[in-house]
């Protein structure tokens, strides 16, 4: 069995009350009053109350009241209801929802879900029958560049004695690189 395939579980008419890390998938049938962080999938049927951090959060039938940020993916299926804001990179809602959703890729809001609060994200898919009260504010990813590699200059060496007992000195190569937006194509130039 791998790791990752462990799940912890609250069951059905139990009531913990304090926090929860763990590193493994995390299902709850019962009520949690207390934060949950997990690293991975957490799945929710009962009630929560208390903030959740996690990998991938998935909802039916239950009841949360506390935020929700989720590295991955956040689904509110029908019957769930989260009093409370949501970020993720994914939101699907198909439940109810008061509090901001924050989705930094897609959201989508389905047929059946009622949301109060505002939406922000950069791809929204909105279902016929869905209900809306609050602002949206539409926002291009953030795309992450990747810094280009600095070429090394080598440190300045001490001067060296030649074969003859002369001091030699030795000098580090400049490195020239073209101006950006510069092609060299200036005919008014003679060394080009």
């Amino acid at each position: 069995m791998n790791e990752s395939d462990l799940t912890a579980s609250v069951s059905r008419n139990t009531v913990f009350k304090g926090d929860i890390s763990t590193q493994d998938n995390l299902d709850i049938y019962g009520t949690v009053e207390g934060s949950i962080e997990s690293s991975a999938v957490v799945r929710i049927y009962g009630t929560v109350h208390g903030d959740i951090a996690c990998g991938v959060l998935v909802a039916n039938g239950s009841e949360i009241v506390g935020g929700i940020v989720a590295e991955k993916s956040v689904v509110i299926g029908n019957g769930a209801k989260v009093k409370g804001d949501i970020h993720a990179v994914s939101v699907n809602i198909s439940g109810l929802v008061d509090g901001d959703i924050t989705a930094t890729e897609s959201a989508v809001i389905g047929s059946e879900s009622q949301v109060t609060g505002d939406i922000t994200t950069a791809e929204l898919e909105m279902s016929k029958g869905a209900m809306v009260n609050g602002g949206l504010k539409m926002e291009k990813p953030k795309k992450v560049v990747a810094e280009e590699p600095q070429p090394e200059v080598p440190a300045e060496k001490e001067p060296e004695p030649s074969a003859d007992g002369e001091e030699s000195s030795v000098f580090p190569l400049a490195v020239i690189e073209p101006i950006p937006g510069d092609e060299g194509e200036d005919p008014a130039d003679p060394l080009l």
